[in-house]
């Protein structure tokens, strides 16, 4: 469980579920492992997993921007001046400059979270400990928060800025919030809303895009089936300054890289592709889902906002082709954003 996620930064690799770095923080009954760091990309990509615990302390970041994305439990988030209760699927962004924090409140609550810069990562393991315990978290850690720990990390340079005596907003169990934003802003994104789009058979629903984040990164959840083949247009994608990480959450896919061999991605696993290589990713189970973390560069929500906008519909609602027009606009957005399609 302690195995250095530093790999190079040109070349793919896969981070299997439970495996790799896997760090916790003294009392916190949670465990944090490393899916992605600056070792490999401009992102960071955490998963933690916990049991419930008091609020982390209110704070803010000077450039770090935090996003939370539950994959199974409950979640406190606060941003600023505004409080949500996140389930599954449901998302929260807080750029720089923002008050937050978050507190887990179920049994067995795991989340996705991609930080930016890759860097403050940093920050965990120098608070933090490998973690050798036995399942997936600690779950009876009664020590204390490090804090001298984290007094050293701050005195160190570390992107964290505590606010002393801040008082946390009342949060909302029950809201809504369907549109993700053109700009930096503070939001919260409710699952099975916001935007949604389906091309040569797949289906992408943005999270945020690299115009939310002034083109640093985004997220997106691709949704495809075996049953239903990718199209040839999306069979080969190559984004010369764009790297990517696909973490499933549901099913298998296979992702292909130019000039080697295919790799199935399971459930919980998370696969990295380097800019500029070619890639495609096709659905091995009947109903296939993963999330697609995109650093420093357009998303694959620039290529899929070309299709059929089916908002409010899920995978198979829309069995278009790849016409003429479709074909069109992805011409348009290679010319733009100078990616590559192959299959044009």
């Amino acid at each position: 469980m302690a195995d250095s996620l530093r790999k190079a930064a040109n070349e793919p690799f896969l981070v299997e579920s439970d495996e790799g770095e896997i760090w916790t923080i003294a009392g916190t009954n949670s465990s944090i492992q490393f899916l992605l760091d600056e070792s490999s990309a401009p992102i960071a990509i955490l998963r933690s997993r916990g049991n419930p615990g008091d609020p982390v302390a209110p704070h803010f970041h000077k450039q770090a921007i935090d996003t939370w994305l539950v994959v199974q439990g409950k979640l406190k988030v606060w941003g600023g001046e505004e409080g949500r209760v996140l389930s599954a699927g449901d998302f929260a962004f807080v750029p720089p400059g923002v008050i937050h924090s978050y507190q887990v409140i179920e049994p067995h609550t795991e989340f996705l979270g991609l930080i930016h810069p890759a860097e403050w990562v940093n920050f965990m393991r120098a608070i933090g400990e490998v973690y050798t315990g036995k399942g997936p978290f600690p779950s009876n850690d009664t020590r204390h928060f490090p804090v001298p720990k984290f007094i050293q990390a701050i005195k160190d340079g570390h992107d964290v800025i505590p606010v002393r005596d801040h008082k946390l907003p009342e949060v909302q169990y029950e809201w809504s919030g369907s549109s993700v934003p053109s700009k930096m802003e503070s939001y919260f994104l409710k699952a099975h809303t916001g935007p949604r789009y389906s091309l040569g058979n797949q289906t992408l629903a943005p999270l945020c895009t690299a115009a939310t984040t002034d083109g640093k990164f985004s997220v997106g959840l691709l949704e495809g089936s075996s049953s239903m083949p990718v199209a040839q247009e999306l069979s080969k994608l190559q984004f010369p300054k764009t790297c990517f990480m696909f973490t499933v959450i549901g099913g298998e896919w296979e992702i292909t890289i130019e000039g080697q061999d295919a790799k199935t991605v399971k459930t919980g696993d998370s696969y990295y592709v380097p800019p500029n290589m070619a890639f495609g990713a096709q659905a091995k189970s009947g109903f296939s889902r993963a999330y697609v973390f995109g650093g420093e560069g357009p998303g694959l929500d620039v290529i899929f906002a070309a299709g059929t906008d089916i908002t409010g519909k899920i995978l198979g609602s829309d069995d278009s082709p790849v016409d003429d027009k479709i074909k069109a606009k992805l011409r348009e957005v290679v010319q733009k954003e100078g990616i590559q399609i192959h299959g044009l």
